[in-house]
């Protein structure tokens, strides 16, 4: 068997519906493997694995903060954008991977970054 080259986009498909599965095992698999097929920076892979930020296991949530920090670039504006919509998530365990998630991955002081925080830490439930 021969194994995928880093970026192919046939192998972060096929991890990215994973990411979907049933069975939570399976999309913890996929979410920690996806930097070992995806290249740094890509869409694709960093869209579905931030997905996972509002998965139902605590595992699964958890492995996702490590490995958007992968899979991102230095400054990856479109990486942030998608860890800030989760900031405003009615799930409170999603709103604290993803402030946990930012601390990792977002430039120090982005506003829409802090702005988003301060929204968290109006909440009663946060």
């Amino acid at each position: 068997v021969e194994a995928c080259p880093p970026g192919d986009p046939e192998a972060v498909k096929t991890c990215a519906a994973a990411l979907k599965d049933a069975h939570r095992d399976v999309r913890h698999a996929a979410v920690i493997g996806m930097p070992k097929l995806a290249s740094s920076g890509d869409e694709r892979a960093i869209f579905s694995v931030a997905e996972r930020l509002e998965d139902s296991d605590h595992k699964v949530r958890k492995s996702v903060s490590a490995v958007l920090s992968k899979l991102s670039t230095e400054h990856d504006r479109r990486l942030v954008q998608q860890v800030v919509l989760r900031l405003s998530s009615i799930h409170a365990v999603v709103r604290k991977v993803a402030v946990l998630t930012l601390v990792t991955v977002a430039p120090k002081g982005t506003q829409e970054v802090v702005a988003g925080i301060e929204g968290c830490l109006k909440d009663q439930d946060s």
